[in-house]
């Protein structure tokens, strides 16, 4: 399998993501190894996002394995919250929906997050998870248009018509 595949980069929420860990680590003051490891782990973190954005989905896995256990959960949320993201693109749902898991535990929040896990739900087949997470996007407001075609057409699929129609109308 070639370890770069394209995928257009589009504006959003990743991207101001990028822009705060990269204000993160470069306004870290570095006067202990632990401070220093939570820099490292931030500086990993981009490095990761960047190879992301760029297609090199592998070499983000790579990066982001490096990731230490850090004391900030914004780090380790980004770490599993890019790695759902990552999977996704890989194709690897199962893994991907672990992930997703993981950085909710951790407190991760960001406007997409329930439109990707409910993308890993359906792909995976587990529609109505999938369902519930396009409801929660829809509910937030992210992508609003396609959420909602998402759980029209899973009703329809689970053949919960009342619903479908509901949601197509």
């Amino acid at each position: 399998m070639k370890e770069t595949i394209q995928h257009r980069w589009r504006s959003g929420p990743l991207s101001s993501l990028l822009s705060l860990l990269t204000l993160c680590a470069s306004t870290t003051l570095l006067y202990s190894p632990e401070l220093l490891a939570a820099s490292s782990n931030k500086e990993t973190l981009i490095s990761a996002f960047k190879s992301y954005k760029e297609g090199t989905y592998i070499k983000a896995l790579e990066n982001l394995s490096l990731i230490q256990k850090d004391k900030d959960p914004l780090v380790m949320g980004n770490k599993e919250y890019l790695k759902g993201i990552i999977y996704n693109r890989l194709l690897r749902y199962e893994e991907a929906i672990a992930s997703f898991l993981k950085a909710k535990k951790l407190g991760f929040k960001i406007e997409d997050y329930f439109y990707e896990l409910g993308q890993a739900y359906y792909a995976n087949n587990d529609l109505f998870k999938a369902r519930a997470s396009f409801t929660k996007s829809y509910d937030k407001g992210f992508n609003k248009k396609v959420s909602l075609y998402y759980m029209a057409h899973i009703s329809q699929i689970l053949e919960d018509y009342k619903k479908a129609k509901d949601y197509y109308t």
